[in-house]
């Protein structure tokens, strides 16, 4: 369901930016339900005549010749705050379950409303030990429908062997789901083994089936069945890996993933061994040697810290052949790229809240999430990304320390409070190459992309206070990720901002931007303390970068992370070029160095889809002058 955003950015010269967004949030957990949402009718579930989720009769048969059919009263239904939705069960050919709507524990119903529910499916009582199969599903329209049906994972080995595999399906929140029957098979030279499981259709399932020898492949994947009620069996063969050598520039940091389906999970890792004799008889490599999946989608992410760029590249390896990977770092001092098109930013996001600050107390711990924007990936589409190599700063007074989950694709940093103070944390990222060969994804031939370093305006700034962080309303509105604040950079330095505490008698003031390049050492760069304005209010000057706000009282004290960023106004006459303006001419306003406010994020966000950002001009007249819709290079246009 698509849903509206507005950002605004400020400009000093009576200028004021505002960007629109439609969007596509998907962030697990998250409800759509509102309290002004339309009523719906004539939902339902559905399963196919005979409770058939594994064939048209709606049944399957198990290796004892018994029959399991679905059963609609183990159907559970609820809203997301755990209301559960009453459902009629009738049958006309197929069984339906029709919404009738939400006991909310009044006497009639609550109707049912666009917006997530909650699917779950029991074997016995419908208590927590009984559920087998869950899932978030969205309702977005009258006569919506949902069908019940079946997962079938059949795993097959041709050893001989009798290998018994670890099987792991996951539902659209990464929450596992139980199979309804296991069968296994062991006859004619063969083995193999099934998984049954009862799904929802168009719910994305992952599943993962893990051998117990390491001589063959984990096979992973996505099951969908779709909108019409069928099931869907996957016939899979565990395949020998192949022996890969990994050849690599000396003394790097090197791994080898596989990305599952889902995002911002913690990739598969391939163990590696090093080769210590061909390594000491070579100056110029180290060689490991590892086992890897044949027909699949891997990469590799090798760097030296502090010496090289950090490189990936995504490839295959083939059923017999003895592959062997090279890898040549070049050094942080070679030549390197830019982003492939203008309106790509070298830019970072955390989780930190819109006040770019982090309030703990002594032996509490944050877990911060650093997200590069944008993204190092091989197209606007691809979402397949890869994290350059952070690096953490701590100034002030490093009262806080910092560990590293070291789980790539999910790296995660976790702040640890030990004393009282306040430290500040710089957060910058080194360039990324990334590459891609024939027979992956990306395309039919080799090539890489280059995603350089983090530009230095845009290094991260998050203040950590420690046992200071008194409740304090300090009426400050900006967005640190999101809200940059503009000024004409061949007039001015800096950008007028004013906010209104709600607290009384507070001292105000900033701290200017400590990034690399601007000669600023943490704790001397701050502003004399600001008088107030005749009604309470401050106005504060902000400069390019991250400008840190203090608010503080008698008794603790706020911080904020407020962007600045000086632009280039251009104004030029297109009815008469190069003449003075008059009456009746037409006017071309454009910007040279604006941000995107809300960046695209793999698999959770994409704004201004489709071609619906744009740029409104607001003149100190009241009137507006709007830009094109795109969506993405509005801020080059």
């Amino acid at each position: 369901m698509q849903k509206r955003e507005k950002a605004r950015k400020t400009l000093s010269f009576l200028l004021a930016i505002m960007l629109i967004f439609a969007a596509f949030p998907v962030f697990p957990g998250q409800t759509a339900l509102a309290a002004d949402a339309e009523e719906l009718t004539g939902i339902s579930l559905r399963i196919l005549s005979g409770g058939n989720a594994w064939s048209t009769n709606g049944a399957y048969e198990n290796n004892i010749g018994s029959k399991y059919i679905i059963n609609p009263s183990l159907v559970e239904v609820t809203d997301m705050a755990g209301n559960e939705v009453e459902l009629e069960i009738t049958t006309s050919g197929n069984t339906i379950l029709n919404f009738k709507g939400i006991n909310i524990g009044e006497a009639e119903l609550a109707p049912i409303v666009a917006g997530q529910y909650s699917f779950n499916y029991y074997l016995g009582s419908k208590d927590d030990t009984n559920l087998v199969s869950s899932a978030l599903f969205e309702l977005t329209a009258d006569n919506d429908v949902f069908w019940i049906s079946g997962l079938i994972l059949f795993i097959m080995n041709t050893s001989g062997e009798g290998l018994v595999s670890e099987f792991e399906v996951l539902n659209n929140q990464l929450e596992p789901i139980k199979p309804i029957a296991e069968r296994n098979m062991n006859a004619s030279g063969m083995t193999g083994m099934w998984r049954d499981y009862v799904v929802l259709s168009g719910i994305n399932y992952t599943y993962t089936v893990v051998p117990p020898d390491l001589d063959y492949n984990i096979m992973t994947g996505t099951a969908n069945i779709g909108s019409v009620g069928m099931g869907i069996n996957f016939t899979l063969t565990h395949a020998l890996n192949v022996i890969t050598t990994i050849k690599v520039t000396k003394n790097a940091e090197v791994g080898v993933y596989y990305k599952a389906g889902k995002h911002f999970t913690a990739f598969t890792s391939f163990p590696l061994t090093k080769d210590e004799g061909m390594s000491d008889a070579d100056s110029a490599y180290d060689y490991y040697t590892t086992k890897l999946p044949p027909a699949t989608e891997l990469h590799y992410e090798a760097v030296i810290p502090g010496v090289s760029i950090k490189q990936s590249c995504r490839f295959r390896v083939t059923v017999g052949q003895t592959p062997t990977i090279t890898i040549d770092l070049p050094l942080l001092t070679a030549p390197f790229g830019s982003l492939p098109s203008a309106w790509m930013e070298n830019d970072l996001y955390t989780n930190a809240d819109d006040s770019g600050s982090i309030n703990l107390n002594t032996g509490g711990s944050f877990k911060l999430d650093t997200i590069r924007v944008w993204q190092a990936m091989s197209g606007q589409t691809s979402n397949y990304f890869i994290d350059p190599l952070y690096d953490f700063q701590i100034v002030g007074d490093e009262n806080i320390s910092l560990s590293r989950s070291g789980t790539t694709g999910r790296d995660r940093t976790t702040i640890n409070a030990n004393t009282t103070g306040v430290s500040v944390i710089k957060i910058t990222y080194g360039p990324l190459r990334y590459s891609y060969v024939a027979g992956t994804s990306v395309n039919e031939g080799d090539g890489h992309m280059d995603f350089p370093a983090i530009d230095p305006v845009n290094t991260g700034i998050i203040v950590i206070n420690v046992n200071g962080g008194t409740e304090i309303d300090t009426g400050i509105t900006a967005r640190n990720d999101f809200d940059t604040y503009y000024y004409n950079k061949n007039t001015s330095d800096h950008v007028r901002y004013t906010f209104t505490p709600s607290t009384q008698d507070v001292r105000v003031r900033v701290h200017k931007p400590i990034h690399d390049g601007t000669g600023v050492e943490w704790d001397k760069g701050w502003s004399e303390y600001y008088r107030s304005n005749d009604d309470g209010s401050f106005t504060i000057a902000l400069y390019e970068g991250g400008n840190i706000v203090e608010v503080s009282t008698e008794t603790g004290v706020r911080y904020h992370v407020i962007d600045a960023k000086g632009i280039d106004v251009n104004i030029t006459n297109t009815s008469n070029p190069h003449q003075p303006f008059a009456v009746g001419d037409t006017v071309r306003i454009s910007f040279n160095g604006l941000k995107m406010p809300i960046q695209k994020i793999g698999g959770i966000y994409n704004p201004g889809f489709p071609d619906t950002a744009y740029v409104v001009y607001e003149n100190a007249l009241g009137g507006d002058v709007r830009g094109p819709g795109t969506q993405y290079d509005f801020i080059v246009n």
